[in-house]
């Protein structure tokens, strides 16, 4: 048997195999929520894998830069990643949350109703999104809007 497909450990984890799951954003998430379908998917892909690394996961409802992606700040979502952990470990693997926060880079239609999309103070990002808007036109207030503004017309 080649190394690879050998057990090793990571830290304290016992792993079936040196294999690693990357991650890969499905959209599956309806309402940002993890679901059956993602624990099916999860637990298929959990059988010839050690660790699976999950698809980028939103800590806040101010990080969700898109639709469907899944988050894990409410309740219901965590309860949705226990059905994907579950079926993650019934194939014997492990797997680790990929936390993912796209507040600055998310299109205006994504955003949360009454949520602002502001970024850390000081923070700069460049870039456009998917719909054109640009990322450093994500600021708190006016004052700050104008600062960040003329901040990236800078460099």
């Amino acid at each position: 048997m080649s190394k690879l497909f050998s057990t090793t450990t990571v830290g304290p984890l016992a792993l079936q195999n040196h294999l690693v799951m990357s991650p890969m954003t499905r959209g599956r998430a309806i309402g940002n929520i993890p679901n059956e379908l993602m624990a099916h998917y999860y637990g298929q892909r959990a059988a010839s894998v050690g660790l699976v690394i999950t698809e980028g996961t939103s800590p806040s409802p101010n990080g969700v830069g898109y639709a469907r992606i899944p988050g894990i700040f409410s309740p219901e979502q965590v309860e949705g990643w226990k059905l994907v952990t579950k079926a993650v470990h019934a194939q014997g693997a492990k797997i680790f949350v990929q936390l993912m926060h796209l507040r600055p880079h998310r299109s205006p239609a994504q955003s949360p109703e009454g949520r602002s999309r502001t970024r850390p103070r000081g923070g700069r990002s460049r870039g456009r999104n998917v719909d054109g808007c640009g990322a450093d036109e994500a600021t708190a207030g006016a004052a700050s809007h104008e600062h960040s503004r003329s901040r990236a017309h800078q460099g």
